[in-house]
């Protein structure tokens, strides 16, 4: 590498005939002053700009930025302005991670008169590499496009080899009164719809949930309907034969028994509660109680008018009264058909999950819309949800429960996985 000082630098300005002295301590001082006024502040401000404390994270959102910001000018989202010269402006836009992990995130788009119209029909979902748009909407200021996304790699179904990694999992991001189910989607207990046909994963994601509940630091008051005396039945007689029924008459009386837990919860509930000007049972550390209805369909459709009628009297009043007293249904169905769920039941089941590929009448009678699914080839154990915070469905991936496997080869009983 050539060595260059003052010295050479002044002999090679005399050899072109320039009378010219330069000082290097001279340069080095502009150097110096150069990197403290400009690079220094320059770097300083980028750095807080871009929240570089965050690391990982920041770069991340960073190089999305830079190459939404180049497709979005290659797709002519920008404004030419002439004032000295010519400007090309495209909207402003930012990229914010839900958590640290980066499963999710938004991308916002500030709103203009002439690209409202694109902006509401866009998809960014080829410039954020890695992430799929799944819903977006205004700002409540009107100001702002809102483009939720989520990583690719969350829709992964996690596999757990053992119940202890699975509970541990499980309780990362949820309380006593949580219940997770993938990598993103943790939820307060509320009345929910599972929905799939045969070989969808219902049963294995179910045996998930329950899992988890009979494994809470507070007890969980389990009742288990199964018309179909399959496995449900034999998960309720270990976990708790005396709220166990299979055949109608059972069924009926399983519900009336349920219906006056609720009554009796909300006597406790108003005696708990009466120093307080607002709360729930979560609030008064009182135990949830659930019903859990595999097949309701083909239970429902078997009962005469008078029957049918009480029957729905009921369930209607655990769904419209039980959330705030804890008292919850947990229904789980082939297909939500509008003439055997009511439209009072299935409007108060805040969770909603479609489990597989569904037809388009499925999907538009469990969410009463079926324009808004995001297109995915499901496996099993894979589909969408919609709960009472959202307008259109999301992905949802219950875990590969591995473990499963040892009770059903004959290595251990069955019964002891439901021994807590």
């Amino acid at each position: 590498m050539l060595d260059l000082n003052n010295k050479s630098i002044n002999q090679a300005f005399e050899i072109v005939g320039l009378d010219f002295r330069i000082n290097m301590q001279t340069v080095n001082s502009i150097l110096s002053i150069a990197v403290t006024t400009v690079i220094l502040p320059t770097l300083l401000l980028w750095s807080i700009r871009n929240k570089v404390w965050e690391g990982k994270r920041a770069l991340k959102r960073y190089f999305l930025t830079l190459n939404l910001r180049k497709e979005m000018l290659d797709a002519n989202y920008r404004e030419e302005r002439h004032v000295t010269k010519r400007i090309a402006q495209i909207p402003t836009i930012k990229v914010e991670f839900d958590s640290k992990e980066m499963i999710s995130g938004k991308l916002i788009v500030r709103d203009s008169l002439e690209f409202h119209d694109r902006l509401a029909k866009a998809t960014f979902t080829p410039s954020l590499k890695g992430f799929k748009v799944e819903d977006f909407y205004l700002s409540d200021d009107g100001d702002w496009w809102i483009y939720n996304f989520y990583s690719v790699d969350s829709q992964i179904q996690v596999a757990f080899e053992s119940l202890e990694e699975y509970l541990n999992w499980s309780n990362e991001t949820t309380n006593k009164y949580q219940l997770r189910i993938d990598k993103r989607l943790s939820f307060d207990l509320k009345h929910t719809l599972l929905v799939g046909s045969t070989r969808t994963g219902k049963t294995y994601g179910l045996i998930g949930l329950l899992l988890q509940m009979i494994n809470k630091s507070i007890h969980y008051e389990l009742f288990f309907a199964d018309p179909k005396n399959d496995q449900l039945r034999k998960i309720g007689n270990w976990v708790s034969a005396g709220n166990t029924a299979y055949t109608s008459e059972n069924i009926i009386n399983l519900i009336d028994r349920v219906y006056q837990r609720l009554i009796e919860r909300e006597q406790e509930m108003a005696e708990a509660t009466l120093n307080r000007m607002t709360g729930d049972y979560r609030d008064v550390e009182l135990e949830p109680i659930f019903l859990v209805f595999d097949e309701f369909s083909s239970f429902i459709n078997v009962l005469d008018s008078k029957e049918r009628k009480n029957v729905l009297g009921m369930l209607t009043a655990i769904v419209q009264r039980g959330a705030g007293a804890g008292v919850f249904l947990l229904l789980i169905m082939q297909k939500s058909d509008a003439t055997t769920l009511p439209t009072a039941i299935r409007s108060n089941l805040l969770l909603k999950i479609v489990l597989g590929n569904a037809s388009s009448t499925t999907y538009t009678t469990t969410f009463e819309s079926s324009s808004d699914i995001p297109v995915f080839n499901f496996r099993q154990g894979q589909g969408v949800f919609l709960d009472d915070t959202m307008t259109v469905p999301r992905l949802v991936s219950f875990p590969y429960l591995r473990f499963l496997d040892e009770y059903n080869n004959g290595n251990k009983d069955p019964a002891s996985l439901w021994k807590h």
